[in-house]
């Protein structure tokens, strides 16, 4: 891939890198109810399963899913049922108001955990395949091998996702008043709570 065609790349994909989707949410709840380090852990988790998605789509998982129904069908349940528990974790989660919650959650992190989820976020979200897709598609070069090609648009742009989630960081901290607030903490839970489930359940609208 020629310096040119990587730079018009990048410019390409800052904007979906920070536009609000199901990973960004879950940037959200954990710096606020986990703190920064925990984000770093999901923001890594999520831009690994990005990068798996950068190769499946580069070796032609795109293509199988537009002339496999079946396949994307079962791709969009899981994604959309995983998003849809998330939800109903947070809305039925215990009142984030109470400081022992807080420092119960604060000091129960798991980094594994963490990790693992936002990686199933990325990698069952058909949204984000179909988005690779569009963006990976039009600078692959036919007379060049396709594995550096994927190396390279797959970690810049696992890289965008992952600065756009440690911005949530920055702003958290910048507003650590209004986020922390007994109100800021309710609004965020129940808040990411029912956009969830209202992203698994658009998921599941998804045209095939």
């Amino acid at each position: 891939m020629s310096i040119t065609n990587w730079t018009l790349f990048i410019l390409i994909s800052i904007a979906p890198a920070l536009s609000p989707g199901p990973a960004m949410l879950l940037a959200l709840h954990n710096t606020v109810r986990f703190g920064g380090r925990a984000t770093a852990w999901s923001a890594l988790g999520n831009s690994i399963g990005l990068l798996i998605l950068g190769f499946a789509v580069t070796f032609g998982l795109g293509m199988l899913l537009n002339t496999a129904p079946t396949v994307f069908m079962l791709v969009k349940w899981c994604g959309a049922g995983y998003l849809i528990v998330l939800g109903i974790r947070n809305l039925i989660a215990r009142d984030p108001n109470s400081p022992a919650v807080t420092l119960e959650a604060r000091n129960q992190i798991q980094p594994r955990a963490l990790f693992i989820e936002a990686l199933v976020v990325a990698v069952t979200n058909p949204k984000a395949i179909l988005l690779l897709s569009a963006l990976f598609l039009p600078f692959l070069a036919p007379n060049i091998p396709m594995l550096p090609q994927a190396a390279i648009m797959g970690f810049t742009f696992s890289i965008l996702c992952y600065l756009a989630h440690m911005i949530i960081v920055v702003l958290v901290r910048l507003f650590h008043r209004q986020f922390l607030s007994q109100r800021g903490l309710k609004l965020v839970q129940l808040g990411t709570g029912w956009a969830f489930v209202v992203y698994g359940l658009a998921f599941l609208t998804l045209v095939q």
